[in-house]
């Protein structure tokens, strides 16, 4: 495969990256995830250093799983590549397993 970018995202990485990520089961079918990140500045072009945090809490019963999912939850919105801001975000999702 061909590289048609112009190099600019060569030697392009953080310094620095630290993740923790708990996993927790409440009892009573109920589970809270909480993942916390934060990548240190990147060169070029110039994103300056970010702290986030994604959150799960989870309703599990049988083969069905309700869940709330926020992901971004530190900042309305951060960029982590390029110029394209990250937003915040909410989400449900439900899961059937069979």
């Amino acid at each position: 495969m061909l590289d048609d970018t112009p190099g600019y995202t060569e030697a392009n990485d953080p310094a620095d990256q630290f993740t923790l990520h708990s996993i927790m089961d409440l009892g009573r079918h109920l589970e809270f995830d909480v993942v916390g990140r934060t990548v240190s500045a990147l060169p070029g072009p110039p994103i300056p250093r970010y702290q986030q945090f994604d959150a799960r809490v989870a309703w599990a019963t049988g083969k069905v799983e309700f869940a709330v999912i926020g992901q971004n939850l530190a900042a309305a919105s951060h960029r982590e590549f390029g110029f394209e801001l990250i937003p915040r975000s909410v989400s449900g999702r439900v899961a059937v397993r069979w």
